[in-house]
């Protein structure tokens, strides 16, 4: 499998894979989404709420508030020294402790490390006067297959679109252009005219495809996939893809030696 990042920002990536299979892609996927681990909240100490929310509904929004994230400073509990009996390098002590009247938001959380909340202006109760809330919170890194708390964020792919231009006239090819914003497609000299460098970086609508039904012959290159991830910001794009086909190297390991004991 060759791999190319095509574009890229804070919110979306997009990265074309080659010589690959649909069945290599979904594995892929289906890794970032469940088990690329991330930091999430999991236990809460209430010391004091007199807040109108119950502790249980504060201890839920706590824990899906996505928190920043690294791989390298941070072991699952189960794979660290400690044996997950609890440190410093596999739990994150927060602390929220806030009088009212106002509204707390999750940039109210307070910790010594760097592993702040990604959004600060997530809304986690209302203290009207004389309110307070005064919660110790730890957080752990964990998987979504465990609770979507920890899934990193969403992983979708598509096959790149292969075009072939029917014999058409200058008004059908108008009429298509009409419906047509795919930047792969254009009208020159009134024929239509397929750039097959940008179908990679483009989407092509179905009111598209609808319009162009009787001049567009579209297929799919299942060899050429598009993997679009979108992070919740705990760790970027490229990290979940990487950690992602790490984790199934060693998963597809680790099978291979049962295999064997059962030979």
């Amino acid at each position: 499998m060759k791999v190319k990042v095509i574009s890229e920002n804070e919110k979306k990536t997009k990265i074309l894979m080659t010589e690959t299979t649909p069945e290599e892609a979904n594995a892929i996927r289906r890794t970032i989404i469940s088990e690329v681990p991330v930091l999430a909240i999991e236990d809460v100490v209430v010391v004091n709420n007199s807040s109108a929310m119950y502790d249980e509904m504060i201890a839920l929004r706590l824990g899906l508030i996505p928190l920043k994230t690294d791989l390298k400073l941070l072991n699952l509990p189960e794979k660290c020294s400690c044996k997950g009996k609890g440190c410093n390098k596999c739990r994150v002590e927060y602390f929220l402790k806030e009088k009212g009247p106002k509204v707390v938001y999750s940039g109210d959380l307070k910790t010594e490390t760097g592993f702040e909340p990604v959004f600060k202006d997530i809304p986690i109760t209302k203290l009207m006067e004389g309110q307070e809330v005064n919660i110790k919170c730890i957080a752990v890194l964990g998987k979504g297959l465990e609770h979507t708390k920890w899934s990193p964020g969403l992983a979708v792919h598509s096959y790149v679109p292969v075009i072939n231009v029917k014999k058409h006239t200058e008004k059908e090819a108008k009429e298509c252009i009409k419906h047509c914003d795919c930047e792969a497609i254009k009208l020159e000299k009134g024929k239509i005219v397929i750039d097959n460098d940008k179908l990679i970086y483009s989407e092509i609508k179905d009111s598209c495809l609808d319009a162009c039904k009787n001049i567009l012959d579209v297929k799919w290159d299942d060899t050429r996939i598009i993997m679009t991830i979108e992070p919740w910001g705990q760790i970027d794009a490229k990290t979940m893809f990487n950690e992602a086909t790490k984790i199934l190297k060693e998963n597809y390991e680790e099978f291979l030696k049962e295999i064997k004991k059962l030979n």
